[in-house]
């Protein structure tokens, strides 16, 4: 028995420490993509997308995930993108669907409009729990730390 409670005890501080570092995050999508829109300097005037869109511009998106997008016209590469995803584990699939969206993007605008793929190469693609983040922005400092005050 002697042995058996500094065992428990070390189990305990582990699960206490792993459960530290799984802060659950709330964000509202709209709110951070409202915050972006009025803080965050975009090249182009970028508008609201239709969330029924989101399978046109991000064909490999899971099932279920809600988008609130905002785009530049086919000239321009800004972009805000918020993902909601059910859980942590979808996101990680819609962050892999972002970063291969991004990489297409790229290869897309070298052709037509070079200087598109400079943001691009800034571009943010992050996850936050249930969430994933893409903002395409020629002030991405910014922007990046304007995501990451929102998510706190």
């Amino acid at each position: 028995m002697k042995k058996l409670i500094p065992f428990l005890c070390a189990i305990l501080v582990c699960l206490g420490l792993t459960a530290c570092g799984q802060k659950d995050i709330t964000i509202d999508p709209q709110a951070l993509a409202d915050d972006l829109l009025a803080n965050v300097n975009f090249e182009l005037e970028i508008t609201k997308i239709d969330a029924s869109m989101a399978n046109v511009m991000y064909p490999d998106l899971p099932e279920g995930v809600d988008a609130t997008i905002y785009a530049a016209g086919g000239a321009g590469a800004d972009e805000i993108s918020i993902f909601t995803a059910a859980d942590t584990d979808q996101a990680k699939e819609v962050l892999s669907v972002a970063e291969a969206y991004i990489e297409t993007q790229k290869e897309s605008y070298a052709s037509y409009n070079p200087k598109e793929v400079q943001k691009l190469e800034q571009a943010i693609v992050l996850q936050k729990g249930k969430y994933v983040i893409v903002c395409v922005t020629n002030d991405a400092d910014n922007a990046r730390s304007r995501i990451e005050q929102f998510c706190k």
